[in-house]
């Protein structure tokens, strides 16, 4: 019990009076207010005590009615905190011999004074049961006065300490009993005390008690009387003592109080070493724990049920549950308590699950329990609540559920069947894709339904990788469904077991992917690659960083690498290595990737480092969507092509019996010359030759010695002339040369004397000698004409004038 308590239930008054007021003030009001202390505050601040008997004493004592309280009052005083527990504050008063303990409420403020006898009044007899004979504490020798003593005499007989009564004796008997009280209140009505007998007044009569009553009902009865004193009495009636406060007082002091106290703390130690050890094992559970009173006021709450709140014990002891932070934050949750509160009343419990808000704004889920504690008869007394922190089973059902539905909505997603089936192969789910592939309901292929639609040569197989998944292994096979159009579907199924938590396999898990078309495209690709293979073009595929991915045997034949060789190899490696070249493997890459394609001839050089000359088509291959994939690069050999080429060539500008650029050729290199001449002005020559004697040799020695001497005549030609200059047979026995970038007239005038030199000797043909000269025409640009047709024609012209002449002489055009 705390000391405010005690306090709060005294009915003895007490004074405030301030140290400056004097002995008549406080005698005054003691006595007007009924008051047995009077508590001297300064400012508020408890500073002395005094009682009625340290008033009654300074009047005993003469001392001046003007006196100064601070000159009476006990000082210091003692106070105690009202939140104290009685015990510690009653040690207090005794370790510190004090007359009052000064209750306060912690700040000084509203003081309350307590004597030693008030405390065991307030206490009440319970304090006393342990001792219960009276005769012990029954005082024999008490102060007596006859009805003629002075009030002044008596009350120096009862300003003594020791005496806190006198018994007023007529002749051996008790009239009655005086206290320090009711002197003080004599004094005040008597002014002269020193004349004023005892008879004069009005005594107080006397109480009386047995002397074989019990203490505790001895001091009862003293409460019940009202008085302070009771006078015990034997058997026959006769006065034998008395007793007082001032013995419950010593009482108290004594031996057997002190025993009564030291079992009393020991209680108290031992129930608080018990609320301890259950705070601590509430505390250490993780279970949220609360008591409530019948109406729903929060009692108790165990540790866990206060940190789940991030709250301490005063905010939620003594509020409604609803109120406090575990529900004040949701209207919905408070009215189900309301609920659970009032079955819990009825005397039923009630379960449900709810939320509590942490400060931090985290949302604990809890599984709550409310159920009453009943006295014996059988109603509730106190509301246990109980909580169970089920947050992570709640995120891990939340986590299931969002699976489930992630998983849900996979299977209706993905373009992959998907078909489940149990230890006996039957069909128990499938997903709307797999109704597509098969072309059959869910309702079609349910139980051994789905086995209907298998290929029959492929059922065999199928049966195998059944057989598999029983055993708990997984299986991947390709096999054909026949389609409910009629249509066969090439599958590619994967089938997983299943497995229950004892390891049986309990069904299996199989996936459908319709791979027809990949069927279909795998086909074309064996078609193709074999034509690839088998193509007498060289082919190749290189992919994006220009690297040779794929080469057929056409391509290894032409430029003599094996593919292990040349596959991942940059197409660098055929480079012909002349930096100016138009097409290297680089360029056509690079025009690929910009336009796509690319076709042209180029030299490529072989493992054996000859250069090839190749007609190559490059172009880009992608995907469905655009993105490029690989080029693909066809090379065809044009060394033959080449070859025929040059023939032909050589066959259109050339005269084939003499070897000597022909007519046509002459023709394009006289028109180069005479441009160029034109830019640098310089003279260009035209030498027409024709035989003088060929016509003889034809019909005398035949057309065969005619073909021999107009051979040997090309090659005496040719030796006549520079590197630049050009010989060449126009017809029969007309021969023409171009003499280019001449500096004057002299130069072509000394040719043609080599010429006409050059067939002084005779031409040894089969075994004879022929003698042959030759008439030569000359024409110069830009003197004798200015295009190629003028000076070709005043070169003949020129020739048919040498011939006029004689045979073997030359003549300019003109002259």
């Amino acid at each position: 019990m705390r000391i405010s308590e005690l306090a709060k239930r005294s009915t003895r008054k007490a004074i405030h009076i301030a140290p400056g007021d004097v002995l008549a003030f406080l005698t005054e009001n003691l006595l007007r207010l009924h008051a047995n202390t009077a508590l001297v505050l300064d400012e508020g601040v408890p500073v002395g005590v005094l009682s009625e008997r340290d008033a009654l004493l300074a009047w005993a004592r003469g001392l001046s009615p003007l006196t100064p309280v601070r000159d009476l009052m006990h000082t210091p005083v003692t106070c105690v905190c009202g939140d104290s527990d009685w015990r510690e504050a009653y040690n207090q008063l005794s370790e510190q011999s004090a007359s009052h303990l000064i209750v306060t409420d912690g700040m000084a403020q509203n003081p309350v004074a307590l004597s030693e006898r008030d405390l065991c009044r307030l206490l009440g007899a319970s304090l006393l049961s342990p001792l219960q004979k009276l005769g012990a504490f029954v005082r024999p020798d008490i102060p007596t006065v006859s009805p003629a003593t002075t009030l002044a005499e008596t009350a120096r007989i009862l300003s003594d300490e020791q005496n806190d009564c006198v018994i007023v004796v007529d002749q051996e008997h008790p009239l009655g009993l005086l206290s320090p009280d009711d002197l003080m209140r004599l004094q005040f009505r008597h002014p002269d005390p020193e004349k004023t007998t005892v008879a004069e007044i009005s005594i107080p009569p006397i109480q009386s008690i047995p002397i074989h009553t019990s203490l505790p009902d001895a001091f009862r009865a003293m409460l019940s009387f009202g008085v302070s004193h009771l006078v015990v009495t034997d058997d026959d009636g006769r006065m034998v003592g008395i007793i007082g406060a001032s013995e419950i007082e010593t009482l108290l002091e004594a031996k057997h109080i002190r025993d009564l106290h030291a079992r009393m703390s020991a209680d108290a130690a031992a129930l608080s070493e018990s609320e301890a050890r259950r705070k601590a094992i509430l505390d250490s559970t993780q279970v949220f724990l609360g008591l409530l009173d019948n109406n729903g006021v929060v009692l108790e709450a165990n540790a866990a049920a206060l940190q789940i709140i991030d709250a301490k014990p005063e905010q939620v002891i003594g509020q409604p549950l609803e109120q406090t932070p575990w529900w004040s934050h949701d209207p919905a949750q408070r009215s189900r308590l309301k609920t659970a509160l009032l079955r819990c009343q009825a005397g039923l419990s009630d379960t449900f699950e709810a939320t509590h808000l942490k400060n931090d704004g985290t949302i604990v889920h809890v599984e709550f329990h409310l159920r009453p504690v009943c006295h014996a008869a059988g109603k509730p007394h106190y509301l246990l609540a109980e909580g169970r922190d089920i947050t992570s089973r709640k995120e891990a059902e939340q986590a299931l559920f969002a699976s489930k539905q992630h998983f849900e909505a996979l299977l209706k997603a993905t373009p992959v069947g998907v078909i489940e089936s149990n230890a006996e192969g039957e069909c128990i789910f499938v997903n709307p894709t797999y109704e597509a592939i098969a072309g059959r309901t869910f309702e079609e292929v349910r139980g051994m339904g789905w086995f209907d639609s298998i290929h029959p040569d492929d059922r065999s197989n199928m049966l195998d990788g059944m057989e598999k998944n029983m055993k708990g292994h997984p299986c991947r096979l390709e096999y054909r469904r026949i389609h409910r159009n009629g249509s066969v579907r090439w599958i590619l199924g994967q089938n997983a077991p299943l497995f229950s938590q004892s390891g049986e396999v309990t069904g299996a898990i199989s996936t459908l992917i319709d791979i027809t078309e990949q069927k279909e495209r795998e086909g074309l690709l064996r078609v193709m690659s074999e034509a690839l293979k088998q193509s007498n073009k060289a082919i190749a595929l290189v992919d994006g960083e220009n690297r040779f991915r794929y080469t057929n045997s056409a391509f290894c034949n032409l430029f003599g690498y094996r593919p292990d060789e040349i596959i991942g190899q940059s197409t660098e490696i055929l480079a012909d290595g002349n930096a100016r070249s138009k097409l290297s493997p680089k360029q056509v890459h690079e025009r690929v990737c910009l336009h796509k394609f690319c076709k042209g001839e180029a030299l490529r050089r072989a493992k054996c480092g000859k250069l090839i000359p190749v007609l190559l088509d490059s172009a880009q291959v992608t995907t469905s969507e655009g993105e490029p994939l690989w080029h693909i690069n066809t090379y065809t050999d044009l060394t033959e092509i080449r070859e025929q080429l040059e023939i032909l060539d050589r066959m259109a500008h050339h005269d084939a019996l003499t070897n000597l650029p022909n007519r046509v050729l002459l023709s394009k290199r006289l028109e180069l010359e005479l441009a160029h001449a034109r830019r640098n002005r310089k003279l260009v020559a035209l030498l027409f030759i024709d035989l003088d004697n060929f016509k003889y040799v034809n019909d005398t020695l035949g057309h065969h010695a005619g073909d021999l001497l107009l051979q040997e005549v090309a090659l005496r030609l040719k030796k006549c002339v520079r590197e630049s200059d050009t010989v060449a047979r126009l017809s029969g026995d007309e021969f023409a040369i171009l003499l280019p970038n001449l500096s004057s007239r002299k130069s072509a005038e000394n040719i043609a004397r080599k010429i006409i030199a050059i067939f002084e000797p005779p031409f040894f043909l089969e075994g004879r000698n022929i003698e042959s000269s030759a008439s030569i025409g000359i024409s110069l640009y830009p003197v004798h004409a200015g295009d190629e047709t003028r000076l070709l024609m005043s070169s003949d012209a020129a020739m048919y004038a040498a011939k006029s002449q004689g045979r073997g002489s030359f003549a300019f055009a003109g002259e």
